[in-house]
This record gives structure tokens, C-alpha cells and sequence, in this order.
């Protein structure tokens, strides 16, 4: 399942054959072909060290023998033995009698070059090849004219390197021949990754899951859930809400699938996973969906597809989900952040503004490179590359980034005689690359006031400002638990509730972002609903000697109107106060109509009129003392009362 892991034998097995393909061959010495074609059997097997005395034996038969020199030169590159390579390239230019064959293995030096970082030396044969084949493909053409943008780009990222140093993550976690596509939940306390026990063919991929002690060590890795990995079928590329109770993750070669890879996801209630679903139309198509990235609140979805309609071969998607359960039919993220290369393994912050992914086709270091975009209303910012050292020749293939966007955690393949290993590490995110916008997390559970048995509930954030739905979860049935990511730099009210139960709204101010802790910790008690029973509605507004609802008031006023509609046989009377200011006629009058105001939106939002009252106060009951303005603000209110 793993494509990039496989994708290097892939490409050693392509670069040899070609050459199989040449007919004919510059030599007619049998032994010389006969050593030729065993070596090219070898690279298909994985036998490098075969084939490299095979290609070696075919070059003493004959040393005019082209192709053997350059399938030499291939496994040399692919074993990162650059010199090696380049002098078995350069022996080959040298065996090939006319100038006009000669340019047609300039491309593959050129890459060879680039791979070494000599880039001026790159440039130089790979602007020979392009100015010298009159008849190249123009997905070659494409290919190299990146290139030369490739090795200007590395040329100067070299120069000016950032701050980069990488630690290995504990062997609790890094336990396996092969370990990658690391998340965390929004607290860093549990680590989900895929692993394979060995990266020979027959060790499938499945899903483990380490949690932190209380000293902050993480224990050793287990697999997830016997429901999620399973024996036999290859499970990976996860991503994990902030809450870590919904998991999307990737199945392939699954006859349930509608094509090669699909999306599943499951859900966590108490300790258990569910069985996971595939996700099916819109999200998976006949083609390959894979790599998921899921928002904080598990609401939105980004993924990677080669699905019809894309700008690349492999393109990052985006979809929603609405309050009845449905995913919108995802859209492409467009040509600022797609490009005709591959573009894959996307990472949304907490803070659902900045998205980290991997890319061949921006400028880099000719590889998959990590980068990172900024959300503009629907559009996105120029994706920028990370920089040296953080990428390098090598292929950066994914990155979570903590909600305080201070540390990033990436998988590094390691590689020695063609023998692979990948452990995760974690680094500290250069200055430049950070997120604008950090995120806090709120966390607790939620339970009944009264028998403070544990509860799941509705949990909603708005934006105060923009009254802007921004967050939406659900506690825990089973362990009232629940968790909520909130962006600083914002002022939010958090609606609570649940059908037998009043609603509960709190109000946080992130405005000030020096004075905030990375985390909080609230525990959340609901009342049932009784007769007589009060409720004040704290995020009601009104301008001053006005009775006219603001903007401000629509969330809590929504909320209010979704209550009703749970609970169908409760009446409410809407009761309007002020304080003493004014005279006491007036008082009361302004206080109707504000009480009415209320009434008539919850009318307008499909609630019978025969379980609404409203009425005005005036400045009759106030619950504090009317000789500060603090007090005078408490009495200025709108509450109603259970009848």
C-alpha cells in the first residue's frame, strides 16, 4: 500500500529495462549479452550486488557495449554511489560513436549531477539534452525543464540552510524495520502511525497506536484495534481527529473497495474502536484515495486521489461533512497548490488554516519535498518549500505539526547496501515555517448534575465576532469525555447540550495570546429540564436603546431554537429585564419588545407559537445591585423559564 516505499524498486526495475528495450543492441557478442540480460533479471529481483557484477562482466566481454554501461550507471544512482555512476555514464558517452546518440543520455546524466548536488554540471547536460533531441516527449521535456528550476532552487537553499535537528523518537515506538505517516491527538499524548514488521513482500501494514505515562514517556506501540488491524489486509496512512475518537485511514486491495485504495473510518466510544466503514462515493472512487487529513473537529477532509478531473497524476482533494452524516462531493484544491506532478500526503493544522504537504512539482530539490500553504477564504497562498535541511535529496513524505505549531513530527528512510529502515523523529518547526495562528485545547468530561453519571452531548464553537460555526464534536457516550480546539486570537462561545437537558453555553477571550496556557482542563455539568426551572441566555445583544437582535446573538439564539426542536414538549416563557436606568414604563416596555424579539426569531426558525410566552420585566427582578455598572450589565437580560 505504501506506494513510496515500493516506488524505489520500482524505478531502479523501469531505469534498467529501458535499456532492455533498445533494439538493437550495440554489441553482437552473445557472452556480452548473455551477462547483460542476467543483470537486468537481477535488478528485477532486487539482486543489485548480482547485477552490478553481471553489468561489469558484460562491459569485459565488450567495452563498446553502451547499454551496459548505463544500466551499470542506474543501479549505481539508485544505490546513491554518484561517482560511481557518473564515471559508468561518462564510459558509456565515450563508447557512443555519433554526437546525436551521445545527447540522448544527457537527461539521465543530468539527473545524476543534480543527485550529486553538482548543479552547475546538471544544468550543463540537461540544457544540452533539451536544446540538442529534436524529438523529445513532452513529458520528458517537462520533466527536465523542472529539473533546471530544481537546481537553481537547491543551488541557493543550500546557501542558507535552517535550523534543523532532528531526534529520534523512543524505541517504544520506533520498534520495527519500518515505521511512518506518524499523527497525534491535539493533547500529544497518543501517537498513531502505520508499521510493517519487515519491508519484504508478505508482512502487510497495520496501525499501532503508543500512548505517553504520566512522566510524559511514551509506552510501547500496540496495534490500534483488532477491528481496524487485521490479519491479512494492509491498514495505514491514517489521520486521527484532535479528540482522537475518529480515525480515516487506508485499505487496499480490499474487495469491499470501489477501487485499488480506499478511505474507511471508524469511530471511538469509551475504549472500543467500531468496525470501520469504507466511506464509499463521494469520497472513494474506482481510482486510489489514500492518504486522508483529517480537521480538528473531524468535519473536514483532505486526501489525496488520481481520480478524473485532477490538475496531476496524484492531487490533493478536499470534502465536508454535514450534520446528517453526508460528505460533500470533494473538490480539487486548485492549481495554486496542485500541480502536474504528484502532490500528496496533506497535513491540516488545528488551527484548519495552514496546510503542510508534499509536492514534486514546486520548486525543490527534485524529490517530494515538504511545504506548506496558507488557507484564504477559498483560495490558498503560494505554497513554500521548507527548506535545507529539512528537505533535502531525499524524499520528505509527510509531517504533523503540533496545535502550538512548535515541533513537527516526520517519518526518515535510512538506507545501506539497498537495505531500508524508516524510524519517526520529531524536530523543532524553523521560526519561518510556523503557523500564524497557534491552537489551545479544552478538555474534560461531561456529566449529569445531579447524578454525575457521564454524558454524551453536542458540543458547538462559535466565533463571537463572525457567529461563524467553527468547531463541532460530540462527548463520549460512555466516558463523558470530550476535547475542543480553539484558535488564539479569537473570542468563541461553546454551546453544550443535549436532548432532557438544558443547554449550557461557555465564553473564551484568546485575544490576549501571551497571557494563554497551551491547554485548559473544564469538567461540564448539564440540568435536566424541569418546570420552573431558569436559564439565562448570556450572548444575547442588543445596541443600545434598541430592541433589534445583533448579528452577535444569532448562535446562541440558534441554539436556543435546536433545543426546542429536541425536546418537543417543552414550553418556554421568554422573559426580557433591564436594569433601573430610565423610567419604569419604559423600563418595561423596552424589555417586551426585546423578550418578543426572541420570540419571533424562534417563530421564524419552525417553533409553534402554542409553546412560546414572552414578557417584560422592566427592572422588577434584578439580580444584582443596580449601583455598579457590573451589576447593572447583570441585570440587562434575556432568560427564559421551563413552564
Amino acid at each position: 500500500m505504501n506506494r513510496f516505499l515500493i516506488f524505489i524498486f520500482i524505478l531502479i526495475c523501469w531505469s534498467n529495462s529501458a535499456f532492455a528495450q533498445r533494439t538493437p543492441l550495440s554489441t553482437e557478442n552473445k557472452k556480452a549479452i548473455s551477462f547483460y540480460q542476467a543483470g537486468l533479471n537481477n535488478s528485477r529481483r532486487f539482486q543489485y550486488e548480482e547485477a552490478v557484477e553481471n553489468f561489469e562482466n558484460a562491459i569485459r566481454k565488450d567495452g563498446s557495449f553502451i547499454e551496459a554501461y548505463f544500466a551499470l550507471g542506474s543501479v549505481y544512482k539508485k544505490a546513491k554511489d554518484y561517482s560511481s555512476a557518473i564515471r559508468s555514464f561518462e564510459q558509456g558517452i565515450a563508447a557512443t560513436p555519433t554526437q546525436d546518440k551521445v545527447y540522448k543520455f544527457y537527461g539521465l546524466v543530468g539527473e545524476t549531477y543534480f543527485a550529486a548536488k553538482e548543479y552547475k554540471k546538471a544544468r550543463g547536460y540537461l540544457n544540452a539534452y533539451l536544446e540538442n533531441n529534436k524529438q523529445i516527449k513532452p513529458d520528458t521535456e517537462s520533466k527536465y525543464s523542472l529539473l533546471l528550476i530544481h537546481s537553481k532552487f537547491a543551488e541557493e537553499a543550500i546557501k542558507n540552510p535552517v535550523e534543523f535537528d532532528p531526534e529520534i523518537v523512543s524505541k517504544s515506538v520506533n520498534r520495527f524495520p519500518v515505521q511512518y505517516f506518524p499523527v497525534l491527538t491535539a493533547d500529544e499524548s497518543q501517537m498513531i502511525y502505520t508499521a510493517r514488521k519487515a519491508i519484504k513482500p508478505g508482512f502487510d501494514e497495520d496501525i499501532y497506536i503508543a500512548r505517553k505515562d504520566s512522566l510524559n514517556n511514551w509506552q510501547r506501540s500496540k496495534l490500534i484495534s483488532p477491528n481496524i488491524s487485521r490479519q491479512g489486509i494492509n491498514e495505514g496512512a491514517c489521520s486521527i481527529s484532535a479528540d482522537g475518537r475518529v480515525l480515516v485511514f487506508t485499505i487496499c486491495r480490499d474487495r469491499r473497495g470501489l477501487g485499488s485504495c480506499d478511505l474507511y473510518i471508524s469511530k471511538k466510544v469509551g475504549d472500543n474502536w467500531s468496525y470501520p466503514k469504507n466511506m464509499k462515493a463521494p469520497i472513494n472512487s474506482p481510482k486510489w484515495e489514500s492518504q486522508p487529513a483529517l480537521s480538528a473537529d473531524g468535519r473536514t477532509l483532505y486526501f489525496v486521489s488520481d481520480r478524473a478531473g485532477g490538475i496531476g497524476k496524484l492531487d490533493i482533494w478536499k470534502s465536508t461533512i454535514n450534520d446528517e452524516g453526508v460528505w460533500s462531493k470533494p473538490l480539487n484544491l486548485g492549481e495554486t497548490v496542485n500541480t502536474p506532478y504528484d502532490d500528496i500526503t496533506p497535513f491540516i493544522h488545528a488551527n484548519g488554516k495552514n496546510l503542510y504537504f508534499s509536492s514534486k512539482g514546486h520548486p525543490g530539490f527534485g524529490g517530494h519535498d515538504l511545504f506548506r500553504t496558507s488557507k484564504l477564504d477559498s483560495s490558498w497562498t503560494k505554497p513554500v518549500n521548507m527548506g535545507y535541511p529539512v528537505n533535502d535529496m531525499e524524499d520528505q513524505i509527510s509531517l504533523f505539526v503540533t496545535p502550538n505549531g512548535q515541533t513537527g513530527y516526520f517519518s526518515r528512510e535510512e538506507e545501506e547496501n539497498f537495505q531500508y529502515r524508516s524510524e519517526i523523529y520529531r524536530f523543532s518547526i524553523p521560526e519561518g515555517d510556523r503557523v500564524e495562528v497557534k491552537s489551545i485545547y479544552l478538555s474534560g468530561k461531561v456529566s449529569d448534575k445531579e447524578t454525575k453519571k457521564y454524558l454524551g452531548s453536542q458540543i458547538e464553537i462559535f466565533n463571537q465576532e463572525s457567529s461563524e460555526e467553527v468547531f463541532k464534536v460530540q462527548s463520549d457516550s460512555v466516558n463523558g469525555e470530550y476535547l475542543v480546539v480553539l484558535n488564539e486570537g479569537g473570542r468563541y462561545g461553546m454551546y453544550v447540550s443535549r436532548p432532557g437537558y438544558l443547554f449550557k453555553e461557555l465564553d473564551f477571550d484568546l485575544k490576549q495570546s501571551d497571557k494563554l496556557l497551551s491547554y485548559y482542563t473544564l469538567n461540564i455539568e448539564l440540568e435536566k429540564v424541569k418546570a420552573g426551572t431558569k436559564k439565562i441566555l448570556k450572548n444575547i445583544f442588543f445596541d443600545f436603546d434598541k430592541f433589534e437582535l445583533k448579528e452577535s446573538s444569532i448562535p446562541e439564539l440558534e441554539v436556543f431554537a435546536d433545543f426546542m426542536k429536541k425536546n418537543k414538549t417543552v414550553k418556554v416563557e421568554i422573559q426580557g429585564h433591564t436594569d433601573n436606568n430610565g423610567g419604569e414604563e419604559y423600563n418595561q416596555q423596552l424589555s417586551e419588545n426585546r423578550a418578543k424579539a426572541v420570540y419571533l426569531f424562534l417563530i421564524n426558525k419552525g417553533i409553534s407559537k402554542s409553546r412560546l410566552l414572552y414578557s417584560g420585566k422592566g427592572s422588577s427582578k434584578p439580580l444584582a445591585d443596580n449601583n455598579s455598572e457590573e451589576g447593572r450589565g447583570q441585570n440587562r437580560r434575556i432568560e427564559f423559564i421551563i413552564r
